[in-house]
């Protein structure tokens, strides 16, 4: 399993938020996010080079599509509804 930093949407009360969140892939070259933080990250490191390359990372997630998680939260729900019918859809 292989993860990054990414930015992610959620929307509270008809309005749009932005956080970054670890999200995890099945695979390395997988694009498909399976799992997040359940809270949004803040930059850390055991030394300042550490909470500069953190910092780095998670600029880097700006250049990547946002991550919506309503919709992820969505796709999971059904995905494990029909896992648990008996993949009758």
């Amino acid at each position: 399993m292989s993860w990054n930093y990414r930015v992610c949407k959620r929307l509270i009360e008809g309005e749009s938020y932005f956080t970054i969140h670890e999200c995890y892939y099945l695979g390395k070259n997988s694009k498909v996010v399976t799992a997040w933080t359940v809270d949004a990250c803040g930059p850390w490191g055991d030394t300042l080079k550490g909470l500069k390359n953190d910092l780095e990372y998670m600029r880097q997630a700006l250049n990547l599509p946002v991550v919506d998680l309503d919709r992820l939260d969505k796709r999971l729900k059904k995905k494990n509804k029909s896992e648990t019918d008996g993949g009758e859809m």
